[in-house]
């Protein structure tokens, strides 16, 4: 797996063969060290996987940027 760091965000890339064999353990290092999994997938149609916290941190911070620049319904 490649590893980046982007923004501060610590992230993994991975196959999607690789992924669905070691699903249990990228699951458990997206949840417990709030690493983001980017999976891998023919013709670039790559998905992410993350930590529930890590989701809802990402869209409270979407939504206070929204509400202070006044486009709360975009």
């Amino acid at each position: 797996a490649a590893q980046y760091v982007l923004g501060g965000i610590p992230m993994i890339a991975v196959p999607s063969g690789n992924f669905l064999k070691e699903f249990t353990l990228l699951a458990e290092r997206a949840e417990q060290e709030r690493e983001t999994i980017i999976i891998q997938r023919p013709n670039g149609k790559n998905v992410v996987m993350m930590s529930l916290d890590t989701f809802n941190d990402m869209q409270k911070a979407s939504y206070q940027a929204r509400q202070k620049a006044g486009i709360m319904n975009r």
